[in-house]
C-alpha cells in the first residue's frame, strides 16, 4: 500500500480531467510519491511540470545525503530522478 502515490496518481489523474494539479500539496508527500509523479509528469502542462521536476530534482539528489536518513524510499526515489535527469529536464524547457 502506497498512500502518497495513492494522491500523486489521483491528483494527476483530476489534472488530466482538467481541474486543478497542486503541485505544492503533492510535492509536500514523501519519496513514495515520487514514481507516481515521475510516471505521470508527461500529462502535466510545462510550468507544472518544471515545479515538480525542480523540487524532485533538489529533494533526491543529494550525493551528501546523511546515511542516517537512509530509507528505501528515499533510495528509490533517488534513483529514479536520476535514471530520468535528461527526460525531467527538458520539462523546463
Amino acid at each position: 500500500m502506497n498512500p502518497h502515490g495513492t494522491i500523486a496518481a489521483t491528483n494527476l489523474s483530476g489534472s488530466e480531467a482538467g481541474r486543478d494539479f497542486y503541485v505544492v500539496h503533492v510535492l509536500g508527500l514523501s519519496a513514495n510519491a515520487t514514481l507516481t509523479l515521475l510516471d505521470g509528469i508527461d500529462a502535466l502542462g510545462g510550468g507544472d511540470a518544471c515545479g515538480v521536476f525542480t523540487v524532485l530534482r533538489a529533494r533526491w539528489d543529494d550525493p551528501n545525503s546523511d546515511l542516517r536518513v537512509w530509507n528505501w524510499g528515499r533510495a528509490t526515489a533517488t534513483d529514479a530522478v536520476n535514471a530520468n535527469d535528461d527526460g525531467l529536464a527538458m520539462a523546463c524547457e
